[in-house]
């Protein structure tokens, strides 16, 4: 059993420099994502049964036409909407030094000025205006980051909320503390996750920790 009383502390800590992810961590993305492409293309994926993240299965698309298609639904959908609770545990993290968004997210086209206007809107200065992009699924060759080095090469001590199980547990393993926001495509025993990767129901959790 996980010992929250020690998430509760380093959640309290300005000592322990906070990270975020942004897709469904800061702004909703996979359930208006699969919304808008069952509407626009007519698939009937469900949120629900969605249980690996890979949109590209479910939408019956190789992997450069998903990545149009991701594009596509961020044009189409602007600044998003935010993660319920998020600004709220922005607010509370920025008290000890603006937190840090590490995303998956890849600098290829306008997707960095999607992210930094949806990072504005939503969380005006709370949030570090440099985003780390990871370039995961890059289609120009950028050869992808792991979050774990990412944080590794700017913070000795870190905390990280984050949704994707293999990138929960890369940086679990690596010694950064990670809250796994809990999603249908990141289940799994808890015995498989490290000591230092706390699962929790969502940002409300978190908040509830901090106060």
């Amino acid at each position: 059993m996980p010992n929250y009383t020690d998430l509760a502390v380093q959640l309290r800590d300005p000592g322990v420099e906070k990270w975020l992810d942004f897709d469904d961590i800061c702004v909703e993305f996979v359930k208006p994502a699969l919304d808008w492409h069952n509407r626009t293309y007519g698939t009937t994926t469900q949120y629900q049964k969605f249980s690996q993240y890979d949109l590209g299965p479910h939408w019956g698309v190789d992997r450069t036409t998903k990545m149009a298609r991701i594009l596509e639904f961020h044009r189409y959908d602007g600044v998003g909407t935010v993660v319920p609770f998020a600004k709220q545990v922005v607010e509370l993290f920025a008290r000890q030094g603006a937190p840090r968004v590490v995303t998956g997210r890849h600098m290829a086209e306008d997707m960095p000025w999607i992210t930094h206007q949806q990072r504005q809107h939503h969380f005006g200065t709370l949030l570090c205006p440099v985003v780390a992009f990871c370039h995961h699924n890059c289609l120009n060759g950028t050869p992808p980051r792991r979050k774990s080095e990412v944080i590794r090469a700017d913070s000795e001590r870190a905390l990280l909320i984050e949704d994707l199980l293999s990138t929960a547990i890369d940086c679990g393993r690596e010694g950064i503390t990670v809250v796994l926001y809990d999603r249908p495509w990141n289940q799994c025993p808890d015995s498989d996750l490290p000591s230092n990767v706390y699962r929790l129901d969502g940002m409300e959790d978190v908040l509830e920790l901090m106060c």
